[in-house]
């Protein structure tokens, strides 16, 4: 049987290496081309290449779920904290994405709907490890 804690590690894990893999794509090349991308597909943003946003998405996403993973595996309050925080900001950074380049793919609602479902169980895993303070 599948616990929340183990869905939460499997999902934390895939968008850490999913991000890790990405973010460094877009770092060795800020044209995009090695992901099949077009730097006029940043035209509407601020960025004038990849670069930032991979970045972003390696240490935000990709080192920042690998902490949260290994902090809710240990059984920490602030794994599943990080988790949340990691979940929501991936929403965020979605949905700016989709507001920026004004173009949605089935890649970005399926990041969406990782990120919404890592906050809903970390929110989980949180509530239901919380020991109540006794006076």
């Amino acid at each position: 049987m599948i616990t929340v804690r183990r869905a939460l590690l499997a999902l934390l894990t895939l968008l850490s290496v999913t991000a890790l893999g990405g973010g460094a794509l877009l770092m060795i090349r800020p044209d995009g081309s090695l992901m099949g991308m077009s730097p006029g597909d940043f035209a509407t943003t601020f960025f004038a290449d990849f670069l930032w946003p991979g970045v972003i998405l390696f240490s935000v996403f990709g080192i920042g779920s690998a902490v949260a993973a290994v902090g809710v595996s240990r059984r920490r309050v602030v794994g599943t904290t990080w988790a949340m925080l990691i979940g929501s900001g991936q929403v965020i950074w979605i949905l700016a994405q989709t507001v920026m380049i004004e173009h949605l793919s089935w890649l970005q609602a399926f990041y969406a709907l990782l990120g919404v479902t890592i906050t809903a169980l970390a929110s989980y895993e949180r509530r239901r490890d919380k020991v109540p303070h006794v006076l």
